[in-house]
């Protein structure tokens, strides 16, 4: 028989394996990382309830490495070939065979969703191929690139400094998930290099969290969309698209096994909720009546501001509600054991969790977003309304270094990127008015490597050409 390459084979392999086997349930979705990025096969991969066992699509690992498949209909055989190395598996046993030599598995090949599953450690043995397991994060990673080290805390899909920063980008598995701006802030991914950019959903997001298999977002006001403030989950290759409530929320985070969310009832505040992954076990936290403005969830409290001033926190429950200042603040961020905010635009003050205490972080700076390092600040001084630049400084605001100078709509920080929406006037060749060129981008934390990942141009007046 000839073997045809896996593209082409793997197609025809798993339309005709339509025959039912008497395969083990499946349980707990996996993630699958190859060569440093994650793989997002047509068929998910999972444990196997019984055995314990993390099976893979074949069609999907043989893609990604390059090998040959050949399907025998009358014996439900598959045939792997990666240079010298042959393998035999028939669906529905544990004997199989190495280049000739019988092998037995642990648990049989199987069909799930009309794919032929097969137990991936036993296929990345025997074709030489490096393979490691993360029980925290049940990820399997395969080949000689490591998978990228997790640049948020256990359960969580982002910096909780990011999402009061709307949260337009994240990252997760070699991916970066982000709000695109060329393409009305519909959801997208790309590889971390900036190569291989999909768009997942048509839905304008924000506040994009990436944990447990599913990417977590709130809708943005776009066009005449109604739905605006609305919380939905999809998998990261588009699927299984979700809504998770109707209500308008404003700041959404996802933290271990819930979700917390305020809901914007008026001037961008509103009672607090909490409800589990899937939408269910919906619980209010805040006080009857109690506007919850901005909040974040931080060492087991949550703190927040409310319309009419003041900082307060309640514990994850609800509970042991503490004031801490009636006076406005604005600016929360929570970081290093301490939760920021600024009173007055010029001075950013910090106050301990532990203890409660006050004291200044960063005096006689006029900033605005920022946000905190473990050994930095990223923060934009707004010098005037048109003059915004953004610099990063030590803790207390000294040595700046200009990073971003151009007029700044959002940032967020990730590893060692800077990423940045920016907008900026151009004269118009088609128009009498100019231009404005909406930008998505990132640079490193050293100044390197700036690059617009994408941008939108627009006229305010497009009826005024020349």
């Amino acid at each position: 028989m000839r073997l045809v390459p896996a593209l082409i084979g793997l197609t025809l392999f798993d339309c005709f394996t339509g025959v039912s086997s008497a395969s083990a349930s499946p349980g707990q979705d996996v993630s699958i990382v190859v060569n440093g990025a994650e793989l997002f096969p047509d068929s998910r991969a999972y444990i196997q309830t019984e055995s314990g066992l993390t099976y893979v699509p074949l069609r999907s690992l043989s893609e990604a490495f390059g090998t040959e498949v050949e399907w025998s209909q009358s014996t439900k055989t598959a045939t792997v070939r990666k240079g010298a190395t042959l393998i035999d598996l028939t669906v529905g046993s544990t004997l199989a065979h190495i280049d000739g030599r019988e092998a037995v598995l642990e648990s049989s090949a199987e069909q799930e969703n009309g794919r032929v599953m097969v137990p991936v450690r036993f296929i990345a043995e025997a074709l030489g191929i490096a393979i490691a397991w993360n029980a925290d994060t049940h990820t399997v990673t395969l080949g000689d690139t490591p998978a990228p080290a997790s640049v948020f805390a256990p359960g969580e899909g982002n910096d909780v400094q990011n999402i009061l920063n709307q949260a337009f980008v994240t990252q997760s598995n070699g991916w970066v998930y982000y709000q695109n701006v060329g393409d009305e802030s519909k959801l997208y991914r790309m590889k971390e290099d900036g190569s291989e950019s999909v768009k997942i959903s048509d839905d304008p997001a924000a506040q994009i969290q990436v944990t447990g298999g599913w990417v977590y977002y709130r809708l943005l006001t776009q066009g005449e969309r109604t739905d605006a403030g609305e919380v939905y989950r999809i998998r990261p290759d588009g699927s299984e698209r979700t809504k998770l409530s109707k209500e308008k929320a404003g700041q959404v985070y996802v933290t271990g096994d819930w979700i917390y969310y305020n809901v914007t009832a008026g001037f961008g505040s509103g009672p607090l909720f909490k409800m589990k992954l899937d939408g269910s076990g919906k619980q209010e936290l805040s006080q009857k009546d109690e506007d919850v403005m901005d909040f974040v969830p931080y060492q087991g409290h949550i703190y927040y501001k409310r319309s009419i001033g003041g900082l307060y926190s309640i514990d994850l429950n609800g509970r042991n509600r503490k004031t801490y200042t009636k006076e406005f603040v604005h600016e929360l961020r929570a970081a290093n054991g301490f939760i920021y905010y600024h009173k007055d635009a010029n001075q950013l003050l910090k106050m301990s969790v532990q203890t409660g205490e006050e004291s200044v972080a960063v005096d006689n700076v006029p900033l605005s977003r920022y946000y905190v390092g473990p050994d930095y600040l990223v923060l934009e001084k707004a010098l005037s309304f048109l003059n915004r630049k953004v610099y990063l400084t030590d803790l207390q605001g000294g040595g700046e270094k200009l990073r971003i100078d151009n007029t700044l709509v959002q940032l967020n920080v990730i590893g060692d990127w800077i990423y940045f929406m920016t907008y900026e006037t151009k004269s118009s060749e088609t128009h009498r008015y100019a231009d404005i060129v909406f930008s998505l981008g990132r640079v490193k934390k050293d100044g390197s490597q700036r690059e617009i990942i994408t941008s939108k141009t627009s006229n305010p007046f497009p009826n005024e050409r020349l």
